[in-house]
């Protein structure tokens, strides 16, 4: 947990010093030393959950999603051209690959509503870049945004 706990008595930047003796610092010095390193506990908790979710997007679309599912989320796909296919309808592919990665930034975080979140912002995103709304480097621009954005929310 990082530095603003209510729980953690390091949080009020108003401490006197008589608080300071009563949390055990006997000075101002050695509390701003306890206050440095709960900063840097506490950037270094983001960068770690920054990473796994870094990590499981990486693993979610380029080794959980299998060519039929890249090419098949494509609506624009020759393979959804002919009527007789019996190939899965595109939102079926779009719509699991999000929740693949919806269901990992879950796991990570654990927090529902931000698995929530990144399945609609994924299956957005993914369609706008099969429509050729957006490049390849945007779309990947963007997911890296949204996993940067949930590091603050943990």
């Amino acid at each position: 947990m990082c530095c603003g706990s209510k729980s953690n008595p390091l949080s009020n930047e108003t401490l006197q010093s008589r608080d300071c003796l009563a949390y055990g610092y006997a000075n101002r010095a050695l509390y701003k030393g306890a206050k440095l390193k709960c900063l840097k506990n506490c950037i270094m908790q983001l960068l770690e959950n920054l990473f796994l979710l870094l990590f499981g997007h990486a693993l979610a679309d380029f080794v959980l999603q299998p060519e039929a599912m890249g090419i098949g989320k494509n609506r624009n796909a020759k393979i959804h051209n002919n009527e007789q296919s019996l190939f899965p309808h595109w939102s079926y592919w779009m719509t699991a690959h999000s929740l693949i990665h919806g269901g990992l930034v879950f796991l990570i975080t654990g927090n529902i509503v931000l698995g929530a979140i990144e399945a609609v912002a994924h299956w957005l995103t993914d369609y706008y870049k099969c429509e050729g709304a957006i490049s390849m480097h945007q779309d990947q621009a963007i997911h890296v945004a949204c996993k940067v954005g949930y590091t603050f929310f943990m």
